[in-house]
Order: C-alpha cells, then structure tokens, then sequence
C-alpha cells in the first residue's frame, strides 16, 4: 500500500510539472487592441491640435479631428490635452475600439460668423425672426431677432470648427403677443446649400420669393412634472431640422413656460422638421436642463432628471491621495462629468462610478504655479446606461439632459 501511494504522489508531482510548464509556455499575454475614433466639442465642432494619450502611447489628431493608436491593452483610460496644457479631459474605463470622445474646454479661436440679409417687408410687419444654420445633422444654430430691434444685417455666429462642412439657412417669422407668446406663423424660407469654412464671414441675402411661405399652426399641450430634489423652473422652444441630438450653438427662447402649457407649433412646413423643448430645472444643490422631443397628436408628459449633490469632501478640506471625491447620482442613467478647475486650468474627467479618488488625477489637476486650492463640480450626462455607450452613441441620441451640482473648493497643501 505504501508503495501504491508513493507511485501515485510521484505521478502526481510529474503531471502537476508538466502541467505548470505546459502552461508557463502557451501563457498568452494581455490582448491588444486598435483603438481610433474622432475628438469633438460637446457640441460636436470637430477639434484639431489636440494630444491623445492612451497608456503609453500619444498622438496628435488630424485636421479632421481623427486619431489612431494601436497595442491598447482593454480597458483604458484616453486622455486629451490641448496645446497649451491648460486644458485636459480624461476618458475613463473604455472598452471600445471605435469611439467620438468630447473634449470639454479648449482655446477656441476659428468662430465663424454668417451675415444675413432680410427683406426690409418683414421688419415693417414687426415679425420676430428666428434663423437657424443646419448641418441636417449635428450642428444646429440659432439666431432671434425680436420685433422691436431689427438691424439691417443679422449675424449669425457658427460656433467653432476646424473643417469644411455643409448647410442650409432657415428662415422662420412669427407674430408675438403682449407675453410673448405666439400668435402666428407668418414666413417660412429655407437657403440652398451653404458651405461653412474656418474663420471669417459669409454673406447670404433672402430673396422675398424664397420666404413666401405662410404656414399654419398646431396647439401641442405639454406637462412637465418636477421630481426628487429639483424643480421645474421654465422651458424653450425650438425648432430643429435634423432629428440627432440638436447642438444650439448660440441659441435664443422663442417661449418660456412653467408647469403645464400649450405650445403653438408651425404646421405643413414643406420639409421635415422637429420640436423640441429644452426644461429648466433648479434645487438647493444645482441645476439641470432636459431635451425632450415633443410628438404632436399625442400626450406628451415629462419628468425633469435630478442634478447630482456633492457629498465628500467638505468645503475647504485639506486632501491628501486617498481623499475619495463622492456625490450623489440624482435620477435617470448618465454619465458623470467630474471638472477640477483653478485660474486659467481646468481638467474634465468623465467616467460611469459616483466616486473618485485624489490620486486617480492629482497629477492632471495640480498645475505649477497653483494657490494650493481647486474648485470642483459634477455635471451629468444622459439618457446613457454605460462609459463605452457614451463614448459611441451620445451624439446620435434625441432626449437627453445635463444636470449640475453646486461648486465646492477644496485644499491640496
């Protein structure tokens, strides 16, 4: 019997050695992966003259906003700076390989500015005058021009963009009571193609012909109920002629309401359009707005989303590495933008966890030079359920929000 067990305890101990050397030589190292995609503005102006730095690996992005890096080891955490240092955001816990990732805060210096011309008939009738500059995709700027001010030439500012793109020029008047409030639809007229490039003016000049069109109106009733720690304050409305997420550059109320309202809509335009609120909402902790998509000819009822309220560190603490920065996340499914900011330095940390600790981004926040002192606050992205959608779906999505906290300031020495 002591012999059976000293055979097996042998066999034992030799296929354990060759079962460890086996595996010790078809050990497969960690999988690496590609991982490109294209930087943006979070009103999708496509960035250039931006770093990414992936693990260890940086590049520089293209004029077109593209970028490419290979050998990443899944996950990881993408960080873009801009030329200066000053400003930086960090991407935290991908698992995507093709991704559009928002830069929050950049030197911005190629604002394009478009004149318009209006038919001097229209400001003679004391029409209010919105016009907005659409990409029919993303890029959707507006411009109101109320009936007791008309000037001469309208200008429009295109926001900030590093690349050629294309449009159309909306032009949309309307008769206004003594509250504001939308009595008619009087014009409607839409541009022809317009290309849009880096820096300087465009002129465009409307034709009476081309704003011939009256169209109709539609009553679409509206409520918009408060929940949790925020409440309804107002709302706007908006016109919009692509049915993505619409980016209003610079952007004027043609109404405001509170509670529950009608909205006048223009009916029969001859091309496709889409209504849109954007709710107001404020609490004791922050404040918040919603994107809703209004259906006409149904109910259309909506909740404004809860901001999220700091918890951890007070204000005025003296934080070391392990500091854990915690808050609440307030209602819905989003994605949380951490800023940590002091004079002329601000670093945007975007990432799916209510949590994060000092040592996670000491090293991006404490810039040469500081007062020993930074400010913080949590912003919220949504309707987005995870990092990697965020990163792949958030510009394609229609409703959506954005609730902030209160501002907090911390020490560091």
């Amino acid at each position: 019997m002591k012999t059976i067990l000293r055979i097996l305890t042998v066999t034992g101990l030799l296929i354990s050695s060759v079962n460890y050397f086996s595996c010790n030589e078809n050990t497969v190292g960690p999988v690496k992966n590609s991982v490109s995609g294209k930087i943006y503005s979070s009103t999708k102006a496509t960035l250039s003259n931006l770093k990414v730095t992936i693990q260890n690996k940086t590049t520089t992005i293209a004029s077109d906003g593209s970028f490419s890096l290979n050998d990443i080891v899944f996950p990881y955490d993408a960080l873009i700076t801009d030329a200066s240092g000053r400003y930086k955001t960090l991407h935290r816990n991908l698992n995507v390989s093709a991704v559009d990732l928002i830069m929050s805060y950049i030197d911005r210096a190629s604002l394009v500015t478009l004149e318009v011309n209006i038919p001097d008939s229209i400001f003679y009738k004391e029409l209010a005058i919105l016009l907005i500059f659409s990409d029919g995709k993303n890029v959707s700027n507006y411009k109101y021009v109320d009936r007791f001010t008309p000037p001469s030439v309208i200008n429009l500012g295109l926001g900030y963009t590093a690349y050629p793109y294309t449009g159309k020029l909306y032009l949309l008047t309307y008769k206004l009571d003594n509250q504001s409030g939308i009595i008619s639809y009087e014009n409607f007229g839409v541009s022809e193609d317009i290309e849009i490039a880096p820096g300087g003016n465009l002129n465009y000049t409307f034709t009476s012909e081309q704003i011939s069109f009256n169209p109709g109106e539609l009553d679409v009733p509206v409520n918009i109920n408060s929940t949790g720690n925020s409440n309804f304050a107002f709302c706007q409305y908006y016109i919009g002629f692509a049915k993505e997420k619409i980016y209003s550059g610079i952007f004027h109320s043609m109404q405001s309401y509170s509670g529950h309202f009608v909205v006048r809509i223009p009916s029969g335009l001859p091309v496709q359009c889409y209504n849109y609120l954007n709710a107001y909402s404020t609490s004791a902790n922050g404040s918040g707005t919603d994107q809703f998509l209004m259906v006409p000819g149904t109910q259309n009822n909506f909740t404004v989303s809860d901001n999220p309220v700091l918890l951890t560190p007070p204000v005025d603490a003296l934080v070391s590495d392990t500091t854990k920065f915690t808050f609440s996340g307030g209602g819905e499914e989003g994605i949380y933008n951490i800023l940590f900011y002091d004079t002329g330095f601000i670093t945007s940390v975007f990432q799916s966890s209510p949590i994060i600790e000092y040592k996670d981004v000491k090293d991006l926040v404490q810039n040469e030079g500081s007062s020993g002192q930074l400010f913080w606050h949590v912003s919220k992205f949504g309707k987005i359920s995870s990092i990697d959608k965020f990163a792949t779906e958030y510009f394609g999505s229609q409703q959506s929000f954005t609730t902030g906290s209160e501002t907090r300031y911390f020490r560091f020495k």
